[in-house]
């Protein structure tokens, strides 16, 4: 294998197993997984997951819609809120898909009423604290309002209610994690009872954590396929679960102040971070990988100190970096495998 330039390397073994792992707990619990596909966007990964018989799937944009849409799916979720603008792109989605879009306003509820000419679903986002996007989950009289509405339409049918429970990403231990899940999965619930209708819940973090999702109708977790540092740090996963890799050659070396130069920046990461135990500031974790790029293994007391647009600067503050020359391929575990899957989409190999 020839790597010239920052190349995402996907282990196709791992992301199996990382699929099988959360959709056999789904089961477990009478759950259904429809995962999200922000994280990969890829139809190389797909293909992961319909092998595994999942057939029904999350996107973030009417465009990742589209990209999937008449491609073996069953159905496609729009889990973002109603863009006014792309209507006419999805009721042509909505010709020839089963296409689920997201509503959160009596406004959106009104334009979609007025403007839909294909049959099509209706999700409600719901809001249980993280304050993005979403009704809050006690104004029962907004809901009731958006789906006075929408029953003006008989193309329209409600779906049910959605949640991405955010908070989760800022706890410090698994147990908060599992108790701010079945604190939000309780307020869902009652709106369940409330409404007679599905719930679905989607944050990697409480997929891979928590192991009852009774009650539950639909999990909708992404970054589980690939996982990374972030997750890690969490305790979703352990280092071996993690399928995506950045392998980037090495353009420069000092040894007086212990870095290295690889070529990989943050058009190729973002410019995400975590805080190691020590208090550095890093934006990846370096791995020297085996002779078919599949197996990897972490360099000791080594971490991404800094980025610019190209550059990465790697502090090694050990003998290991001895054993690093120039022209070699060295491996970067990722803070965040949504956004650099996405930079990296067009440069990506599957091992």
């Amino acid at each position: 294998m020839k790597i010239t330039k920052p190349t995402l390397l996907i282990n196709k073994s791992i992301c199996e197993e990382n699929i099988k792992r959360i959709y056999n707990k789904a089961n477990q619990s009478n759950t259904e997984l429809i995962p999200h596909y922000k994280t990969h966007q890829s139809i190389e990964t797909g293909k992961i997951y319909l092998k595994t018989g999942i057939n029904k799937i999350t996107v973030s944009s009417v465009s990742m819609a589209q990209k999937f849409a008449n491609s073996s799916y069953k159905e496609i979720t729009i889990a973002f809120p109603l863009n006014f603008a792309e209507i006419d792109e999805i009721n042509s989605l909505a010709e020839n898909n089963n296409i689920v879009i997201t509503l959160e306003s009596k406004e959106a509820a009104e334009f979609t009423v007025e403007n839909i000419k294909q049959k099509i679903s209706f999700i409600i986002e719901i809001d249980t604290g993280y304050n993005r996007t979403g009704i809050w989950f006690e104004n029962e009289n907004a809901i009731s309002e958006i789906l006075e509405i929408a029953s003006k339409n008989k193309l329209l049918n409600f779906f049910g209610f959605m949640i991405h429970d955010g908070l989760v990403y800022n706890t410090k231990s698994v147990s908060e994690i599992e108790e701010i899940h079945q604190n939000t999965k309780s307020k869902l619930i009652k709106l369940k009872q409330k409404f007679n209708t599905k719930i679905s819940m989607g944050d990697s973090a409480s997929a891979s954590l928590v192991s009852d999702f009774s009650g539950i109708d639909i999990l909708r977790p992404g970054n589980f396929v690939y996982y990374d540092l972030m997750q890690q740090k969490l305790g979703s996963c352990n280092y071996e679960n993690i399928a995506l890799t950045v392998a980037c050659p090495v353009v420069s070396i000092h040894k007086e102040r212990n870095e290295v130069i690889i070529y990989g920046g943050v058009v190729h990461f973002s410019k995400e971070f975590l805080i190691d135990e020590k208090g550095n500031k890093f934006f990846g974790i370096p791995v020297i990988y085996d002779s078919e790029f599949k197996n990897f293994k972490i360099i000791e007391n080594a971490y991404v100190k800094a980025l610019s647009q190209e550059h990465g600067i790697i502090k090694i503050e050990s003998e290991e970096i001895d054993n690093i020359k120039h022209g070699q391929i060295i491996g970067i575990l990722p803070i965040h495998a949504c956004l650099t899957a996405d930079l990296l989409l067009d440069s990506s190999i599957y091992i």
